[in-house]
């Protein structure tokens, strides 16, 4: 846990915390708080963002009221302690020392495994307020889902949440202000959702459903970069409008995707349009060569390219799994 003035957390991995510990996983007191870029998985918080306690220096510094989080990976899994991803406001019971002021939230990725409810944020008072946009909201567990812990206001626009998600799991005496063109549905067509790739798919809604970053975050707290597994940033480039979520898609001519599982594609054979992720193990003298804009080669799963086969990616070729090439076969990756 941090206490200073102006930190940045970017470009981080917080994995799971260690078997029996039931903290949260990244705790900060600060002014001027940053945390952008980051994979957070596991705790009892993911964040919990609350008072400088006994320094009344931060508490009366000027940017102790505004915090940014954006472009994260939030991961919950099922049973881990709170069932609230991130604490924003204070826990010293001294509310005129809260955070109090606004929590700027945007294209963070969130992701519950959890089998009971989950509550996207807690804001200590009704003193706080978070801008929510542009964030994927996904709960595995169905009609679970719910955006505050009973005070505070969110402001909410551009988010994709999943379907049946509720203000509270409780009676509110907060408010949910909804500015428009926030989307729900059952299933946000993550990249490969079990091997944790959480880009989007060809076919998301995510894509280009964003807004823009208000002008009044340029240009210290930009959307120029995006998480990379594990510990990269790469660079954010928008084709057309903002992507929902922590990832952007690349400008590609995939316009669906065909998936190979025990022996059969899913959308027919890949081709120039298609997007192959191979699932099962892939053979090419039994199955076939593949041509296509992007393939994955999902974990777990063995891809044998024989003599005088080929596999060929026009624009991305992704191993999760293994690759087996035997000489004289082909694996061309064109790119973009």
């Amino acid at each position: 846990m941090s206490r200073i003035d102006g930190v940045i957390y970017e470009g981080n991995r917080f994995g799971p915390l260690r078997a029996g510990a039931d903290g949260n996983n990244l705790k900060d007191r600060s002014a001027g708080l940053v945390v952008r870029y980051n994979w957070i998985e596991g705790g009892n918080r993911q964040l919990d963002l609350v008072d400088a306690e006994d320094s009344q220096v931060l508490v009366n510094h000027p940017d102790y009221d505004t915090t940014h989080v954006y472009g994260n990976i939030l991961i919950e899994p099922d049973g881990d302690g709170n069932s609230q991803i991130l604490h924003y406001g204070g826990d010293s019971r001294t509310e005129s020392d809260y955070r109090k002021g606004t929590l700027s939230f945007y294209n963070n990725t969130i992701i519950s495994l959890r089998s009971g409810n989950t509550t996207l944020m807690r804001l200590s008072t009704n003193d706080e307020t978070a801008h929510v946009f542009n964030n994927v909201i996904f709960a595995t567990a169905t009609n679970t889902l719910a955006l505050i812990d009973g005070t505070g206001t969110i402001n909410m626009e551009n988010n994709w949440i999943k379907s049946g998600w509720k203000t509270c799991h409780c009676s509110p005496s907060g408010t949910i202000n909804d500015l428009g063109n926030n989307l729900t549905g059952e299933d946000p067509l993550f990249e490969n959702f079990n091997a944790q790739i959480y880009s989007p798919q060809t076919a998301s809604p995510l894509i280009n459903n964003g807004t823009a970053v208000s002008p009044a975050l340029l240009p210290d707290f930009d959307l120029d970069r995006m998480y990379a597994k594990h510990q990269e940033l790469v660079e954010r480039t928008p084709y057309g409008a903002m992507d929902i979520g922590a990832f952007e898609t690349i400008s590609t001519n995939c316009v669906s995707t065909t998936t190979f599982l025990n022996g059969s594609w899913s959308n027919g054979l890949p081709d120039g349009t298609k997007q192959a992720i191979i699932s099962s193990n892939y053979n090419t003298s039994l199955h076939g060569n593949i041509n296509a804009c992007k393939c994955t080669i999902d974990a777990g799963v063995t891809v044998t390219i024989n003599s005088g086969d080929s596999i060929e990616a026009a624009e991305e070729f992704s191993v999760y799994g293994m690759l087996d090439q035997v000489l004289t076969s082909i694996l061309q990756v064109q790119g973009p």
